[in-house]
């Protein structure tokens, strides 16, 4: 997890959560079945970033 975890979203079904964490400008990805982080995305400003399956992930926050 990054530094200052807030805000989470679980997506359809409720495999994985989401985990904005303001401190560290990342996104945290959660298995839920495990309760383990499987990855931690870094957030840019500048500009959008790309899924592995084409689609977009966005993020809103304070500077973002």
């Amino acid at each position: 997890m990054g530094v200052l975890p807030q805000g989470i979203t679980l997506s359809p079904g409720g495999a994985r959560a989401y985990v904005a964490n303001r401190g560290s400008n990342t996104l945290s990805v959660i298995d839920t079945a495990t309760d383990t982080v499987i990855d931690n995305v870094v957030v840019t400003v500048s500009g959008p970033g790309g899924t592995p399956s084409g689609g977009f992930t966005y993020v809103s926050g304070p500077g973002i």
